[in-house]
């Protein structure tokens, strides 16, 4: 059978004319062109097999449409609708109230609805096994009928909507319906883990690198839709080329944007250039050197077309700029740990850390404004010109930040005690790091994995079945887990490497653990630390760090998620640690300057080896230790997809919002939308007992939008703030 490959663009198209449920795509694109039916290869005959339609036991019907409407509208606002915390429970519901309003025009329905080898409903349990064992038949309460179970939540939403549709329910209820469906699809998806979690990825998950890069440059964002327009968000712009959001037009403005912006105030040193490994971070690349080199900036870059990490980006800069002269700046082409059909760009202004909001808005309105006008106003000149032109200088940058490590990490504690140490680079852009840093310090350092791929083939999948090089998640480090035994700390980051993940032969450590114990160790072992250096925490990070942080006797401040909150004070030196729970981290060196004023996954790795050769005992075991002091809080934190209007209607959540008095059983003691530490705006909420909290936001980096949770009374205790927190943000998202 001759086949041809589409983009997901175009499958979408297709998929959006389906008449009814188990068309092929094929089939659709036939019907579409006005072709003849497919051929099907030669195969034995036989004969068409009709599955008997239960016998009918009539049901009183109503008897005008209005009672049908009405009747469904108020299932649909139910309690008994809303408590089902089940689909399957929900499609039960639906099911048999329908039947209920119309026995006969059900019937009708259900038998129209099949897929192409096998049937959905039929008046026995044994006729629908025959389409196998996995296909889970329930009974129908109330009904003749038995239906299959197995299929997702959006396919049985599916089938509901074809049965009103055929029972000529009108189009105000079906998106009714749609929308309600769509909130309780986004419950279960934040509850859900997928069946292939953990598992190695394989070649069906894998994207097609020549496509995405042809995407780049073929595909154009469509004036005046939100949803391709340039966005910073906690982290720089991401997108995707295949949803028009991450391709070229984006870059070229960005990066003129940017040489704007850097000459407006006056910065006429060097910028500096990194990329990751993503797919889309070498087109990009290539676009913001001819964009730089024809606005006559100066740039530094790997040589070879090495790649550069978030952290060295960071760390060039603040050395530079220590050495006084024309201010130097930077430039990372990376979408973190996003699946590997993203891609991200991020400014960091001479203070080497994420530009604030102030710098961000303005680049993002100025490059919109050139991508609106047609990129008439943006500067190019071809890659060959760019190179020949002498803006662009290769540079080893790899070197001269290994060597630095000696400065913010004891690396002499770490070679005596000879730990055995594995490194999984995940991939990512700090794979010739690691090994010199290994050869360097001479090391018992193992890389276990030293393939670069676009396509990430060697990852394991994420919670929701996903690639995602998250080196937080026990699932997408499953790999590494596995070989914890043969080391001492075992450790990962994430393609720009600006996270962290630490491994003990306990396994892997949750990053609000972990963040704890590194700022009761740095602030007991730095003693050229001032008294009144500060501790620096995101409002979403553990409460565990605000006891250890109270027990040192140091201030806390607690700001809006973002590293970019913490630089200025790393900066200046009054913050010695800033994290953030999504495994993110900096600190000071050890005479009291930056090192980095971004995250740095490198040096939050070292240090639990620091932690270990200097105590005898490895970061899992001081957490140990500090969660029998002060308590072992449960910590959780829950991701779903969500709309660009969802994410919208989250951010926009105030304390007015949540109307019960108590979360999970305890008094509600604050409902915070501004940070303590800052007064900044959380873009979100956080509502806060003495036994517990949570706080929802949208996510600035991905389509999706996030619920930390967090109990000091156990994972039961967690799991009801869960639910209830569930249960506060569907209510918001039903109306987006």
């Amino acid at each position: 059978m001759k086949t041809i490959e589409v983009d997901d663009e175009l499958y979408s198209y297709i998929a959006s004319h389906t008449k009814h449920i188990g068309e092929s795509a094929s089939d659709i694109l036939r019907r579409m062109l006005k072709f003849s039916a497919a051929s099907q290869p030669a195969a034995p005959v036989t004969k068409e097999v009709r599955v008997a339609s239960p016998a009918i036991v009539e049901a009183k019907p109503v008897k005008t449409i209005k009672d049908k409407v009405r009747a469904m509208r108020e299932l649909l606002l139910s309690d008994e609708y809303a408590e089902q915390k089940r689909a399957v429970n929900r499609f039960m519901l639906l099911l048999s109230t329908l039947y209920s309003l119309d026995a006969q025009a059900f019937a009708e329905a259900t038998e129209s609805l099949h897929g192409r080898t096998r049937v959905y409903f039929a008046a026995d349990e044994q006729t629908l096994l025959k389409n196998g064992n996995q296909t889970k038949p329930k009974h129908v309460p109330g009904t003749p009928y038995w239906v299959i179970t197995n299929t997702n939540t959006g396919r049985k939403c599916s089938m509901i909507e074809h049965i009103m549709q055929s029972m000529q329910f009108p189009a105000e209820l079906m998106r009714r319906f749609a929308e309600l469906s769509k909130t309780l699809q986004t419950k279960d998806k934040a509850m859900a883990i997928h069946n292939r979690a953990g598992q190695p990825a394989q070649q069906s998950d894998l994207i097609n690198v020549a496509q995405l890069t042809a995407q780049y440059y073929v595909l154009k964002p469509e004036a005046g839709n939100a949803e391709h327009a340039v966005k910073f968000g906690t982290s720089g712009h991401r997108g995707s080329a295949a949803r028009h959001s991450f391709n070229e037009p984006h870059i070229l403005a960005i990066a003129q944007a940017i040489a704007e912006e850097r000459a407006k105030n006056g910065i006429t040193g060097p910028c500096y250039v990194g990329k990751d490994t993503h797919a889309l971070s070498e087109p990009a690349f290539i676009s913001v050197l001819e964009v730089l080199a024809a606005n006559g900036v100066d740039v530094i870059v790997q040589e070879n077309n090495g790649f550069t990490p978030t952290p060295a980006v960071s760390n060039a800069i603040l050395v530079h700029n220590k050495k006084g002269g024309p201010l130097a700046d930077g430039i990372v082409i990376t979408p973190s740990h996003n699946p590997p059909e993203d891609g991200g760009i991020k400014y960091n202004p001479p203070n080497g850390g994420p530009a604030d909001t102030n710098v961000t808005k303005v680049v993002e309105d100025r490059a919109n404004a050139l991508m609106a006008d047609g990129l008439k106003g943006v500067k190019r000149i071809s890659l060959d010109e760019a190179m020949a032109s002498g803006h662009v200088k290769e540079q080893d940058l790899v070197q001269p930040f290994v060597e630095g490590l000696a400065d913010i990490v004891d690396m002499a504690a770490i070679q005596k005690a000879g730990l055995t140490l594995g490194v999984d680079p995940l991939g990512g852009s700090g794979i010739e790091y690691w090994k010199r840093i290994g050869e360097y310090y001479n090391l018992n350092l193992t890389i276990v994995n030293d393939q670069v791929d676009q396509t990430f083939r060697f990852m394991h999948l994420d919670k929701d079945g996903a690639i995602r090089m998250d080196c937080s998640s026990e699932c997408a480090m499953a790999g590494l887990l596995a070989l914890r035994d043969k080391f001492d700390l075992a450790f990962a980051n994430d393609p720009d490497y600006d996270r962290h993940g630490i491994v003990t032969p306990a396994g892997l450590m949750n990053p609000n653990h972990y963040l704890a114990v590194a700022i009761n160790y740095l602030f007991q072992h730095r003693p050229q630390w001032g008294k009144d250096v500060a501790v620096g925490k995101t409002l979403v990070s553990s409460a565990m760090i605000d006891r250890v942080v109270n027990d040192l006797g140091r201030k806390l401040v607690e700001v809006p998620v973002g590293f970019k909150w913490f630089v200025d004070g790393l900066f200046d030196g009054s913050f010695g640690f800033g994290g953030e729970e999504s495994a993110g981290a900096s600190f000071l060196r050890f005479d009291g300057t930056p090192w980095s004023t971004d995250k740095d996954g490198i040096i939050m790795c070292l240090l639990a080896a620091e932690i270990t050769a200097v105590t005898g005992k490895n970061p899992q075991e001081h957490y140990n230790e500090l969660a029998k002091r002060f308590g072992a809080p449960s910590y959780n934190r829950l991701q779903a997809a969500a709309t660009s209007a969802q994410k919208a209607a989250l951010s926009k959540l105030s304390p007015e919002m949540v109307s019960a008095s108590t979360l999970a059983g305890d008094p509600i003691t604050a409902r915070l939308t501004a940070a303590p530490g800052n007064g900044a705006s959380i873009g979100g909420l956080k509502v806060m007992t003495d036994n517990g909290w949570f706080a929802a936001r949208p996510s600035g980096t991905e389509d999706a939008y996030k619920i930390y949770c967090e109990s000091f009374l156990g994972e039961e205790h967690r799991k009801q703030i869960e639910k209830e927190a569930v249960e506060i943000v569907s209510e918001v998202l039903k109306n987006a």
